[in-house]
């Protein structure tokens, strides 16, 4: 669209009216305007004229410069609808309330895995999915994490009890390492998680319900381990498409310690850390795609994640439709860009080539000069012997300006004739 026409349709009807023409919103409109040096209508504009009043409207600036303004396509607008429609199903909320509680099992941990939840959809790109208060028949990677964190209390007495040279031997097995106030677990054959012994339940419990609702979706989840990283992340596969689950991290904060306190604990013979570190009980999770561009991330209390848990689940499988289009236009681009270097690289190719056989020329001419003096016969100034045949077929004999201004001879290499 020109420059003019948009100053036109602009004054001609509510801007409002005019961006929803054009794919764009008010705002979006308004910086496209001022961007292109379009002056818009102001405020109370148009009940001005419905009232029968006078309002302004400015010439447009510099009229002459009437460029074409881009605007979006009709496939960067249908991804734009996609995305606002997906955006209003988020903003709608899940409703993760139920009545109906899941009784423990016995022997829950030894059962096997149950059916996937049937999910219902709710709006645009939700699910209603709720989260059980107990673990019933979990996920295989979820079993095998319950049983390793049950274990760990029991094993962190026996690590406080123990000797140095125990906790040295092979037969204590090593505690998970302690930072911040959290503890980074990682279960061979199962999840890996960094949070606190009070935590991991929750967190048990909300990864089971959201791998069960993958499933359900016919998400295939897999243990995997990064290439650059050595913690377990979780592979989710559909329709030959991959997401990786992040491990879910709960938050820590800290607070100075007491001047005093840190004295005393140094003069013990203590090691003493300036900072004391606890748990926040916010938790984060993420997902990211093979494409740079494809990737969510929450985080928040537990209650709060547990009402977006079918949001997750719409979000990813989302992501996964949304990561094919996405690898295309990559690909696209890639192959528009590569084509626009080797365009390049025959141009200047060519650029060299030709200032290498002008630099041959001038050699070439270069390697004969004008005879030294006006004697009568040839005499040249240069290193290669001239033969009879290369010198001039007419005109007088001597070459000098004084006498020979209108001599033509022939440059040795060069099959022109040139006037000296």
């Amino acid at each position: 669209m020109k420059r003019s026409e948009l100053y036109a349709r602009v004054w001609a009807e509510p801007m409002i009216r005019v961006a929803a023409d054009l794919g764009l919103s008010g705002p979006g409109l308004a910086k496209l305007c001022a961007r292109s040096g379009i002056p818009t209508p102001s405020r109370g504009h148009w009940a001005k004229l419905k009232a029968g009043k006078h309002s302004r409207q400015p010439p447009l600036p510099k009229p002459e410069l009437d460029p074409n303004i881009p605007l979006p396509t009709p496939a960067q607008r249908e991804r734009k609808e996609r995305k606002r429609a997906f955006d209003e199903g988020v903003r709608a909320g899940v409703s993760a309330s139920s009545d109906t509680k899941v009784a423990p099992a016995e022997g829950d941990l030894g059962q096997a895995v149950a059916e996937p939840p049937s999910l219902r959809p709710v709006g645009t790109n939700t699910f209603a999915l709720t989260m059980a208060d107990t673990l019933d028949r979990p996920h295989p990677l979820v079993r095998a994490t319950a049983v390793a964190v049950a274990r760990l209390p029991a094993l962190l007495k026996r690590w406080e009890r123990a000797t140095p040279m125990q906790r040295g031997s092979a037969s204590l097995p090593h505690r998970p390492l302690l930072r911040n106030g959290r503890y980074e677990l990682d279960v061979p054959g199962g999840l890996a998680l960094v949070a606190s012994l009070e935590a991991m339940d929750w967190i048990l419990r909300f990864v089971d319900a959201l791998l069960k609702g993958l499933r359900g979706e016919g998400v295939r989840i897999e243990r995997t381990t990064r290439e650059d990283e050595r913690v377990a992340v979780l592979r989710l596969a559909k329709d030959g498409e991959e997401l990786v689950l992040t491990p879910v991290v709960e938050g820590y904060k800290r607070e100075a310690v007491d001047a005093e306190e840190l004295a005393r604990l140094k003069g013990e013979g203590r090691w003493a850390n300036k900072w004391r570190y606890w748990p926040s009980g916010r938790m984060s999770i993420s997902v990211q795609g093979t494409e740079r561009i494809v990737n969510a991330s929450w985080s928040g209390t537990p209650e709060r994640l547990e009402a977006q848990l079918g949001t997750m689940v719409a979000t990813c499988l989302e992501l996964m439709a949304q990561q094919r289009t996405h690898r295309r236009e990559r690909e696209v681009e890639q192959e528009r860009q590569r084509q626009e270097a080797e365009h390049q690289y025959n141009l200047r190719r060519q650029r060299e080539a030709r200032e290498e056989q002008l630099q041959r020329a001038s050699k070439r001419r270069s390697s004969t000069s004008r005879s030294a003096y006006c004697g009568g016969s040839w005499r040249w100034l240069s290193r290669t012997p001239i033969s009879s045949s290369s010198r001039t077929r007419s005109g007088p004999r001597c070459g000098c300006r004084s006498c020979g201004r209108n001599l033509r001879r022939k440059v040795l290499g060069d099959a022109r004739w040139v006037s000296v």
